[in-house]
């Protein structure tokens, strides 16, 4: 028969039996840390590793659904993401290409609706009602948030368009030295 299991034994979790995937990961990554100097320094640093790249893994997986939802793989350049419809790419690079010039409206809409479900929102209606509320209640923010990135993104534009110019004359004069004689076409 099995003998009674000591608090301190319940407590101690062997490396080799954590599941990294799981949704206890963060309780498991606190009882290493509590037994973790008692541990050999190799073995401490491989199962800190471990936690890092599945903590890492989390973190990605998070940023392809908030990608997901906003659907920026429709303006990803990379062809999986357009053929999957979804982010199969570097999900960090495009959610740091794109976010800055994701309407306000939306970012608020998206945190409420967050905020609801966590709050334990019974329905999908419930949700969007509170996310809408918020963005009502932000539409003074939502507006000159707005106009600030409308600004912002008119300067780029600016800026590109004044490149253009200035590399746009030494492209005509290339253009006319590589031209030898008249056009033909076949047809």
């Amino acid at each position: 028969m099995a003998a009674k299991q000591s608090r301190n034994d319940r407590a101690k979790i062997k490396t080799d039996e954590f599941d990294f995937g799981s949704e206890a990961l963060d309780h498991d990554y606190f009882v290493f840390h509590k037994g973790a100097k008692k541990m050999p320094e190799r073995q401490r640093q491989a199962t800190e590793a471990k936690f890092q790249a599945a903590f890492a893994k989390r973190r990605d997986g998070v940023r392809r659904i908030t990608n997901d939802y906003f659907e920026f793989w429709r303006l990803c350049g990379e062809k999986r993401c357009q053929r999957v419809s979804r982010c199969a790419g570097d999900s960090h690079a495009c959610f740091e290409r794109w976010w800055p010039v994701t309407p306000e409206r939306h970012k608020v809409y998206f945190r409420a609706a967050i905020k609801a479900i966590n709050a334990g929102a019974p329905s999908e209606q419930d949700v969007a009602r509170a996310a809408q509320a918020e963005v009502e209640r932000a539409a003074e923010h939502i507006a000159r948030i707005e106009a600030q990135q409308l600004e912002e993104i008119m300067k780029r534009d600016a800026a590109m368009a004044a490149q253009r110019a200035e590399q746009a004359p030494d492209r005509a004069q290339d253009a006319k030295e590589e031209r030898v004689g008249p056009r033909v076409r076949a047809l």
